[in-house]
């Protein structure tokens, strides 16, 4: 029988059992490392090779989480504004009134001001800041900006999405230019470039010029790939990837792969970049996804597009179920004793804030009481017992948190929280066109040239040899700690074969999963569980009561960039 053991929001099991001793370990290494923050758009569960994904090739991506620590139970929200509402100001949703929809590009609102976010935090401690990618937190007004919420500089775009070449976004039918430099219009600045690469071409040349310095930085770098672009062509990369993959024949499928291929040649180049300018011993790399990928595409849905995946779990982007939310994370610097680990705590996307804020030398104390996020330092780093079995590092550790809210959204009507090993899922969203388990089948697109595929073999990852990101980020490893080309892969593979599907409609009645013994959401337990269900949904009243009401506002016509000389920009005072 599931216990509700506290009142409190959240719920954190903090356990006297973390030894001040082992804290005190810890607390030597990098008080101020340089901290490189990397968000990717829409990353589905099984888009990665280190997820158990047979087709696709992500190398610089993987040895990084290789040489990390992967973080197996970690969760975001399920669309883009909320998560990155999350990570910035370490509230949840419900607490910041995020937790409905996206921002559109002519709706006046978003993340308050009221919320000091991450940057800032980082300031107090003087790190310099720089924010590279989007944004999408509002911008109605100029104090909402990048440039005014704690970042030293910014470029990208403000807005949730944009075409990848021409800077083009649409907003409700409306269209115009969003690219900035700090608060500057700057689309012109880079005509026919793509967006990955400007982003990374970005990134380093902020690494190399801190590259004689000692006072630390922060760099958010978030990601429009692997995002869908402006219709028809939801996938535009560079030729050369797009050609890499010829032996795919569907074109949004070899469009999205080649996407990804871009992307994690990127994350190489930067990590190399990190390690030519003598900063790589002195950063932590913090990797993570913001909601699970769209997967209208592949059932031809006309909502929600996109080819990601997210088997073989449950939904999609925008959805509650596992698919939506389950999210993609690791962790990685070179000091960490618990490198090529994987850390199975209950985690969320708002302990980003105050865990980073940790490892920059910042006491918690300084932290408003009433964050949702979590400080896992000391979990990421190592401080607890480790014993090997089966070539495999086990993890004995302590779990800081019991509960997790999934969301709230009384406009929507839907809601789900996480107990322990239960979840329960209520009310559903797009008329249910996500709600069950959409599968992307490689081997109907293949052509007879599949020699490039990547291949598993007893636990241990065998990456193509044909990207020299790769192989110069292997050797830049070797160098940082020559044991890291012995160290074991360990895929996080989920495996659903043994549960039977039963019947579910969350939006007759609230539907419940073991989600430990049925991570794919197959067995629906509510009805042999009345007691456990009627306390979740106690809980899930008593966190309504607190709960900010949205702040969503309507679209303004004012915010047209018809009147503003073609760009979207703050129209409010």
């Amino acid at each position: 029988m599931l216990l509700l053991v506290s009142k409190l929001f959240p719920i954190k099991l903090i356990v006297c059992t973390l030894i001040v001793s082992s804290l005190f370990q810890s607390i030597c290494n990098h008080e101020r490392p340089n901290i490189l923050l990397i968000i990717v758009d829409d990353l589905g569960w099984d888009d990665l090779s280190y997820t158990g994904n047979d087709f696709i090739s992500t190398p610089n991506i993987d040895t990084l989480a290789k040489e990390g620590v992967k973080l197996s139970n970690y969760y975001v929200q399920p669309i883009c504004s909320p998560s990155r509402s999350s990570l910035l100001s370490g509230y949840h949703p419900i607490q910041t009134g995020m937790q409905h929809s996206v921002i559109a590009g002519d709706e006046p609102w978003g993340l308050s001001e009221q919320f000091q976010i991450l940057p800032q935090y980082l300031k107090s401690l003087n790190y310099s800041t720089h924010l590279i990618g989007k944004w999408h937190q509002g911008f109605c007004s100029k104090k909402m900006i990048p440039i005014e919420r704690g970042f030293d500089s910014y470029i990208g775009f403000l807005s949730g999405a944009t075409d990848y070449y021409d800077r083009i976004t649409r907003s409700n039918s409306k269209w115009g230019l969003d690219w900035y430099q700090n608060e500057t219009r700057a689309a012109d600045q880079f005509i026919g470039q793509h967006s990955t690469e400007i982003f990374t071409s970005q990134a380093i040349k902020l690494i190399e010029s801190y590259s004689n310095s000692n006072d630390p930085w922060f760099i958010e770098i978030s990601y429009q790939a692997v995002h869908i672009g402006n219709s028809p062509k939801l996938y535009q990369v560079p030729v050369d990837y797009f050609n890499r993959y010829s032996y795919i024949n569907d074109i949004n499928l070899r469009s999205y792969v080649a996407l990804l291929s871009s992307l994690d040649d990127s994350i190489g180049k930067i990590f190399n970049s990190l390690h030519r300018y003598g900063q790589s011993n002195s950063t932590l790399i913090i990797f993570t996804s913001d909601n699970g990928a769209p997967t209208g595409t592949l059932n031809d849905k006309h909502t929600n597009l996109g080819v990601g995946s997210n088997q073989p779990l449950r939904g999609s982007k925008y959805t509650l179920w596992e698919g939506g939310i389950k999210g993609l994370s690791w962790v990685w610097a070179n000091w960490l004793k618990s490198k090529g680990t994987i850390y199975s705590g209950l985690s969320h996307i708002s302990d980003w804030l105050p865990t980073i804020y940790s490892f920059a030398g910042g006491n918690s104390s300084n932290l408003p009481g009433n964050l949702y996020g979590i400080n896992l330092r000391y979990e990421l780093e190592g401080n607890y017992n480790k014993q090997s079995a089966n070539n495999e590092t086990k993890m004995n550790y302590y779990s800081l948190r019991n509960e997790l809210l999934h969301n709230i959204d009384d406009i929507w009507k839907v809601f789900s929280i996480r107990i322990g090993d239960y979840k329960i899922v209520s009310g559903s969203v797009l008329d249910g066109k996500f709600d069950d388990w959409v599968v992307r089948n490689f081997t109907n697109h293949i052509g007879k040239n599949n020699h490039q595929l990547v291949n598993y073999k007893s636990s241990s990852l065998k990456l193509p040899s044909t990207s020299s990101s790769w192989l110069t980020l292997n050797q830049s490893l070797y160098e940082l700690d020559e044991r890291s080309i012995e160290r074991p892969f360990n895929l996080l593979r989920i495996s659903c074969n043994n549960q039977t599907r039963n019947n579910c409609q969350p939006l007759r009645e609230p539907c419940l999963f073991n989600i430990v013994q049925d991570p794919c959401e197959y067995n629906n337990i509510a009805s042999n569980n009345k007691l456990i269900v009627n306390q979740m949904i106690n809980r899930i009243n008593e966190l309504r009561q607190i709960a900010i009401k949205p702040v969503n506002k309507p679209s303004d016509p004012k915010a047209a960039p018809i009147y503003h000389g073609g760009y979207w920009t703050w129209w409010l005072s």
